[in-house]
This record gives structure tokens, sequence and C-alpha cells, in this order.
């Protein structure tokens, strides 16, 4: 019996040890697998994988550029909301970056089918056994990584991105901003508001003053009265020669000329103005939209002016005000775009309306059942009897809608040339065009930040 107990003990000892040698080695399994796992901090798992036109891509190759691998499949919806800013982000920032998608586990059939449908240009990698998404611990779909230059893994995001989200993820991953050099009358660290046309030059208005380019962009010029110039202008509008610019800091400002000489423009109390609004045909007639106190008229250019409605009018601020021809305004807010058919006196909600992020809070109920919000504009234009909206993911019309084929990214503002071609700009200073009543865009490549201060 007691050889039996004995013989027991040590098979209990070897069993014991059996089970201890199991589980370190499987925690030094773990523990390696995990050191060759990305991580933001540490090099990024080096892979081989071919695109969608049977091109062959490798980390290594790309040393000394920023890449961003984003993890996706075809049938995430999520994935698909994404897809048009990295479209955006792709065209834009071609030179500095390089973009990858990398499909988890599809047949490349569903591959193709999905870039034709949502137009992406940019390489998909297919990552067939899944090999890749396992060496970057992939846990859903979309997922997105910022590499550096010397191929350290810098930023790692769950979930979608905007294309503001990826400019924010450049700039945390090399250290500056990816319009370090600014963009075109932009400055490094700028912003750009507002923007109108007249005789064939754009103006815009932005956080360094108004500037105006007559040849879409190639040279910049600064106007050259203190105010405009220097301080921050956040909006302009122009009608024939006549032309108003200014901003809550800098007040109002006016031009009959074309832009060759300015004068202030007294004011009803309540400060600067935050939109502005020329009607087509009557350079002398203007509304404008003073914050927290309603809106006001003039007809003889600024002269005088007289109340049309209260702030109470609009649930908020007018951002942006545009007419057209017959009396008709609309109003860009923060809170939905709204129409006017008796020249600003009473308001109603356009329904313009925004597709709502997937997982994000909804207003009420009937949102969620409709999944569409209110659209939330920054910029309005009336052209070819069709007013257009700048909203935080593109251009949209007043049909209801994001454009087709608007670039998917925050806009500033919009307007529309003597031609019916129409013009946006984004708060970075790009500006993009559109000569088929916004169905198609093309960015507009600065040809150098020539600016000056030489004179309107």
């Amino acid at each position: 019996m007691s050889g039996d107990r004995a013989g027991d003990r040590r098979w209990l000892r070897a069993l014991v040890l059996a089970v201890l040698l199991a589980t370190a080695f499987l925690v030094f399994a773990y523990e390696e697998r995990l050191a060759h796992v990305a991580a933001v901090g540490r090099l990024a798992p080096a892979f081989g994988l071919r695109d969608q036109r049977g091109q062959s891509w490798s980390l290594p190759a790309l040393r000394g550029r920023v890449v961003i691998l984003n993890f996706w499949a075809s049938w995430c919806e999520v994935c698909r909301h994404e897809e048009p800013a990295l479209e955006t982000f792709a065209e834009r920032y071609a030179g500095r970056v390089t973009l990858l998608g990398i499909d988890w586990q599809e047949p490349q059939a569903t591959i193709d089918a999905y870039l034709q449908q949502y137009g992406v240009t940019y390489p998909n990698l297919r990552d067939f056994d899944g090999r890749v998404a396992q060496e970057y611990g992939l846990t859903g779909v979309p997922e997105t990584w910022f590499i550096g230059p010397g191929e350290v893994a810098r930023v790692h995001r769950i979930g979608e991105m905007t294309f503001e989200d990826l400019q924010a993820a450049y700039a945390k991953t090399t250290g500056a901003s990816i319009d370090a050099s600014g963009v075109g009358p932009v400055a490094a660290g700028g912003r750009a508001d507002g923007l109108a046309w007249n005789g064939g030059v754009l103006w815009v208005a932005t956080s360094q003053g108004l500037w105006r380019t007559a040849d879409l962009g190639s040279q910049w010029s600064a106007v050259p009265v203190s105010t405009l110039a220097k301080g921050s202008i956040q909006v302009v509008a122009a009608a024939g020669d006549r032309l108003y610019a200014g901003g809550s800091a800098a007040g109002l400002w006016t031009s009959p000329d074309g832009g060759r000489l300015w004068s202030r423009v007294a004011l009803p109390p309540g400060g600067g103005p935050t939109a502005l609004a020329v009607e087509p045909g009557a350079p002398g007639s203007a509304w404008l939209w003073l914050s927290h106190t309603g809106l006001f008229a003039t007809e003889d250019g600024g002269r005088s002016w007289r109340m049309f409605a209260p702030a109470t009018a609009l649930p908020a601020d007018a951002n942006a005000l545009a007419a057209s021809a017959g009396g008709t305004l609309w109003a860009a807010t923060s809170t939905g775009v709204y129409r006017s058919a008796d020249v600003g006196r009473s308001w109603i909600a356009a329904g313009v309306t925004q597709q709502v992020q997937p997982g994000a809070a909804l207003a009420s109920p009937v949102a969620l059942v409709r999944s569409r919000m209110p659209l939330a504009a920054a910029g309005v234009t009336v052209a070819g009897g069709q007013a257009f909206f700048a909203g935080p993911r593109g251009i949209w019309g007043e049909s209801g809608g994001r454009l087709p084929g608007s670039p998917a990214r925050a806009f500033a503002a919009v307007t529309a040339d003597s031609s019916g071609q129409l013009w946006a700009l984004a708060p970075n200073g790009d500006l993009y065009a559109s000569t088929d009543d916004g169905r198609t865009w093309m960015w507009r490549p600065y040809a150098g930040r020539a600016v000056t201060n030489s004179g309107a």
C-alpha cells in the first residue's frame, strides 16, 4: 500500500510539473507572439501583398514615407461610410503619404466589385489568409495604422476616420501638420472661412485677412486695407462691382469698384457680421446677420440698415446667407438649413439632411428611425436656381443629400462664378471646382504660395 501511495505522489508531481511546463511554454509563446504583433512605438510588422492591379507592395520598400494601412471588408457598413474620406485624402495628399487598403480574407472578385462601386483608386491589398491582420492584432474592421518614415507604428485607430481625423493622425505621426507650409492664401495654422466671386476674381476670407486671385490660385494678393489685410475676416460677398467683407472683430467694409477702394460701414448694435448676402442684380442691396441680434438689410450699399428679423428667427446663429432672384433667402446654421420666402421675416427648415455616422448619438427617436439629421452647414450659395451647401463631409444640394461626386471632407464655403461653375473652399485653403452642377469636382492645386501685399 505504501508503495502505491509513493507511486501516486511521484505521478502527481510529474503531472504538476508537466502542467507548469506547459503553462510556461504557453505564456512564453503568447509573450513571444505579442512581441511580434504591431504596437504603437514599435517597428511595424513587414508584409508582402498584391493590390487589385497585381502590383506587389511591401513595407520595407516604402521606408522613408508615411504609410497608412486601412483594414476593411466589403460587408462592413462603417467601412462603406468611411471610404469616401479615404479616397479624398489619398487623392489630395498623394505625394506625401502612401495609403494602402487591406481587405480581410475576401475573394478578389468581391474586392474588385467593392472598389468599382465606391470609385476607389488607391492601392488595395488582399490579405487572403488573414496573416497580416493577425500580425497587426486586428480586432475588427475598420482599423487604421499610421506608420512613420522609419517603419515605426505611430498611430492606431479603431473605427471610422474622417478626412480631418486623417490629417490629425498625420500630424501625430510626423510631429508636423500635413499643411505645414500653408495652402494658397492660408498660412500654416490659419483658417479659411468665406469665398466669393466677382469680375473674374475669387475672394477668400481668412484668419489672416482678405485675399484675392485672378488666375485661379497661382498668385494671391492681400487687400491693402490694414484691418482687412491683417485681421480675421469671416465673411465676403459680391454682386457686380460691389463687395462686402468683414468679421466679428473687423466689422464690415465695402467696396463699390471691385476691391480698389474700401470704406468702413456703420453697423447696427450687435458686433460684427457672421453671415452676409448680396441680392443678385442689385449690388446695393444686402442682408447681414449679426450674432445674437438678428437679420438686417440695406438698399443703399450699407449707409443705412433696417431690421428684418430678430435672432430668435433662427434656432442658431447663421454661418452663411445666400439670396436668389425673387427674394428667397437661405441660411446655413450649425443646427440645419433654413429658407425664407419673405426676405427674411420668417424661416422654415429646408429639409436638407446628413446621414448619421454609424454608432453616433442621435438627436431623437425620429432621427434613429431615419438615420438622418439636419445638415450642419457652414456655407451656402445659389447657382442655376438651386442652392448648394458646404457641409462637414462635402457639398450638398437643396434636394437633399451629399452630392455623389463631392469630396468627402469639411468645407467652409461654396460659391458660383458668372458661368455657373461651382467653387468650394476647405478650411485649410484647398479649392475645388465643378463645371457640371456638382456631379464631379476637381481639386485645384496651387502653382505656389507667392502671396504678396501688392494691392488689389
